[in-house]
């Protein structure tokens, strides 16, 4: 757990330089329904059923979040630059789906 925390920290701060914001809190919890969530307040909690991702999927996701600090909504600019810097966001957006559901099936 602490390492899953400690790549998110990173990849925080490598993403706030990339889209000019710096994030007010950063939290980790059990979420039911999402890998992550971003608050109006600007802070950002994680699922921390990430540390179960590949560490692409876990970077894909803190990118995803961050840009949420900067446009709110699923957008096509919100798309257009998730595909900038991830050119495979479709094929993710799918591997995270079929992850969500195989780690929801090993909880039981």
């Amino acid at each position: 757990m602490q390492e899953l925390k400690e790549l998110i920290k990173s990849l925080v701060v490598k993403y706030s330089k990339k889209i000019n914001y710096n994030l007010n809190r950063l939290f980790f919890k059990s979420m039911k329904t999402k890998w992550g969530s971003c608050s109006k307040k600007g802070n950002l909690t994680f699922n921390t059923d990430l540390r179960f991702l590949p560490h692409y999927l876990i970077e894909y996701v803190a990118f995803h979040e961050m840009l949420h600090l900067v446009d709110k909504r699923h957008s096509d600019d919100f798309w257009r630059t998730m595909k900038g810097v991830f050119p495979k966001a479709g094929q993710m957006e799918r591997e995270l789906l079929e992850y969500w559901f195989f780690i929801q099936e090993s909880k039981g």
